[in-house]
């Protein structure tokens, strides 16, 4: 491939940061294709209020209970979160590979607990100071959110707040995405009309095209999602990511490009 400009996306950023093996070595890998990668905070955004919020919120279950059979009681009732439930076990293989080997047979309920729970918070932590230091720059700041560090909670447990933008104001981006009406109803017009997402994501679209001075909160600003990038990828840049099934249409629709690792 030509060596462009990646515009990196939030499944990139988790591969990086919170998987290990195959998918990280891939997305590591593809990154390096590339001169430049870039970053937005809109990415980081995200990744906060998802993938890591699910290795925060397991890592919580852990300090809360005590109990590693437990907190896998309380996890395997998942099931109707998929995606939740997909990023815990990702997150449960990653930290028995940074756990020591021998556990006492009397208490191994809870040096288990305690042994995966400090992996965690290692990980965390850890993928938190690197957030901004994989990609060749970070751009396109958001006025309205606070990119805030997790931190301890005198119980043990991790607080990610905030994990949204400002509620008391307008989104940051309303201005810019408003000037793109055009690109906003080819983005419409390419979402599949069935699927949760996509409903919502097609509902924060109308709303700017058809009542451009309402408001658009942080809500709509959610439900964009994967549209957000196609919107803003820069000309000389394509959007690199796992998920090309969402973003291939929503690219191609605004005449750019979406590539996978």
């Amino acid at each position: 491939m030509k060596k462009i400009r990646a515009f990196v996306d939030t499944t990139i950023l988790a591969d990086v940061l919170l998987k290990t093996g195959p998918l990280h070595e891939t997305a590591k890998s593809a990154l390096k294709r590339f001169d430049r990668t870039s970053l937005p905070v809109y990415a980081i955004k995200e990744w906060k209020r998802g993938q890591l919020a699910t290795y925060i919120l397991y890592h919580n279950h852990l300090a809360r209970t005590r109990s590693w059979s437990e907190t896998n009681q309380i996890i395997a009732r998942w099931f109707g979160s998929p995606r939740r439930l997909s990023t815990a076990r990702e997150a449960d293989a990653i930290a028995v590979l940074r756990i020591p080997p021998k556990v006492s047979v009397q208490n191994w309920d809870l040096e288990l607990a305690e042994h995966y729970r400090f992996a965690l918070k290692t990980l965390i932590y850890e993928a938190w100071e690197q957030r901004r230091e994989f990609t060749t720059e970070t751009i396109f700041n958001l006025d309205c959110y606070v990119e805030a560090a997790p931190r301890d909670k005198r119980n043990g447990e991790i607080d990610p707040a905030p994990q949204d933008c400002s509620g008391d104001r307008e989104c940051c981006l309303a201005g810019s995405l408003r000037e793109r009406r055009e690109m906003l109803v080819k983005l419409r017009e390419s979402i599949p009309a069935a699927g949760r997402e996509n409903n919502a994501r097609a509902k924060a679209l109308g709303r700017l095209i058809s009542h451009p001075n309402l408001p658009f909160d942080r809500k709509q600003c959610r439900a964009l999602g994967d549209a957000y990038f196609s919107i803003f990828a820069p000309d000389d840049s394509v959007i690199l990511t796992t998920n090309l099934k969402d973003h291939q249409p929503l690219a191609a629709a605004v005449g750019k490009t979406a590539v996978g690792p």
